[in-house]
Order: structure tokens, then sequence, then C-alpha cells
């Protein structure tokens, strides 16, 4: 997280796009080293586009639309890897020779590609902005796309909600440290649960 608060969305299309571009031409007397280095990008790509791209849906979009906008997200997400597998299928079935395995690979541009493009008319996430002190912008945010232009009561307040939860979340950094995740019982459960949870993902 800390790698992408500092370089935003473009990170995971960043490495999402190296890591194809590995794949997609990897030296033909010793490829496997190199595939296997694109497959590790790709899939570290991927995991920071899964970390916060739900999170700058939910953050940006309006209290009451929260649920069905991450519902299409994730339903997206999905019918995606189904189409996916089956252009893979696909290739291995009916065609032959290096165009198998290239084709699908090289596929893997294109929705990075496009987010390259299109991550410069998303607005900033309104927490990231106020934690750099750029509390303005991030009002503007809030108002533009949570008070339909009009900076009311519901604005002011989610504005001062995030302003005090950063406060609170930076206090409690100072006085916490990675020992505590195991120090008392109930937190190592928690520990265990999440690192199961994503083993088994």
């Amino acid at each position: 997280m800390v790698l992408d608060e500092d370089m935003g969305q473009l990170s995971d299309a960043s490495f999402i796009l190296l890591g194809a571009l590995l794949q997609s031409f990897p030296p033909a007397s010793n490829p496997d080293p190199m595939y296997l280095a694109g497959r590790f990008l790709i899939g570290f790509g991927s995991s920071i586009s899964n970390a916060t791209c739900p999170l700058l849906i939910t953050e940006l979009a309006h209290p009451k639309h929260r649920g069905k906008v991450t519902t299409i997200h994730n339903t997206l997400w999905y019918l995606g890897a189904i189409v996916v597998a089956w252009t893979t299928y696909g290739t291995l079935t009916t065609l032959t020779g290096h165009i198998q395995w290239r084709l699908p690979t090289g596929l893997q541009y294109l929705m990075p590609g496009i987010e390259l493009v299109v991550v410069y008319i998303v607005p900033e996430s309104p927490r990231w902005l106020i934690s750099k002190g750029r509390d303005d912008e991030a009002l503007s945010i809030l108002t533009k796309y949570h008070g339909n232009g009009v900076q009311d009561s519901f604005v002011s307040f989610e504005y001062y909600e995030i302003r005090e939860t950063l406060r609170l979340e930076k206090q409690a950094a100072t006085s916490n440290d990675w020992a505590e995740m195991v120090r008392t019982p109930g937190n190592r459960k928690r520990c265990i649960l999440i690192i199961l949870t994503a083993v088994f993902s």
C-alpha cells in the first residue's frame, strides 16, 4: 500500500504492462526465467489493483450507490476472468505455433493500457489528498461527486470525518509497532485468519 500511495493507480498498470512485455518476448534459447518473471510482475500488479481499485471506487461513489458500484466492479472482474479463460482455450484449440500463447499473453496489454490513459481523468482520492495537505482539492472532489456541486452539510460531514480519521490513524501509528499485531491472542488469531484467507483465495 505504501508503494501505491506514492504512485497511485499508475503502479499496478505499469507492473502488469512490464510483466506482459517480458512474457511476450522471452529469449528463444531459454524463455522460462523471463516468462516467470513476467508472471510475477503481473501478479504483483494485479494484487495492487485488487487492493486499491475497490477502495477508490467506494470512496468516489456516493454512499447511496456504493453497494451497487462495488457489485458491478466485482462482477466485471470475474466476467473478465471467464472471457480470458475462454480466449486462452480458444487459441489453444484452434491455433498452432507460438501464436497459441503469444496472443493471450499480448492481450494482457489491453486493460492496463486503457488504464494508463484513463487514469489522468479519474479524480484523486479525497482521503489521499487530505493526507498530503491538499484539503481544498479534496473538498472540491467531495462537493462535485457527493453534493452535486453544492457544499452541503453531508459533504462537510464527510470531509471532517476523513480528517478526523486520518488524525486518529496518525496518532495510533506513533504509539504502535509491528509487534502489536501478534502481541495478544486476539490479534494473533486475526493475523492467522488474514494469512489463511490470502493463501487459500
